[in-house]
């Protein structure tokens, strides 16, 4: 069930990466590494703590000003690092959902308002092109 919703926050995440949440750049393709890598790779906290330390680096890099939620974002890696010396299942637990925690506030409702604007704004202009192909037939 977890899983669930790390994968939903995933795609959320990517939606608001789409709309230009610079955060959510960096989160998506850690998430999705992260991911890939687990199962396959023996757990080695140093090795997370890498992973992390290099999209805190990026996170503040590649955003302007950090935004209230950027700023959480960031604090809340130090939560998981405190989670990858507890034993196996609440190292778990306590990762997914510090991660689910990040991914969803990379939601910035204005910005995924303007591009759900955007996008109707692309559709209504292919359905009068559609329109005026059939008038034209």
């Amino acid at each position: 069930m977890i899983e669930a919703a790390l994968y939903l926050a995933l795609g959320c995440a990517a939606v608001s990466a789409l709309a230009g949440c610079r955060a959510a750049w960096v989160l998506v393709p850690s998430v999705a590494f992260c991911l890939y890598a687990d199962g396959r790779v023996d757990f080695d906290p140093l090795t997370w703590l890498m992973i992390d330390t290099a999209a805190m680096a990026l996170i503040v890099g590649l955003t302007r000003t950090m935004t209230r939620a950027d700023w959480l974002i960031f604090w809340l890696f130090f939560a998981a690092w405190g989670g990858y010396f507890l034993p196996d299942p609440p190292r778990y637990t306590v990762s997914v959902l510090v991660t689910i925690a990040q991914l969803l506030l990379t939601i910035r409702p204005g910005r995924m308002a303007r591009l759900v604007e955007r996008w109707k704004a692309t559709f209504a202009h292919r359905h009068e092109w559609t329109d005026l192909e059939r008038r034209q037939a």
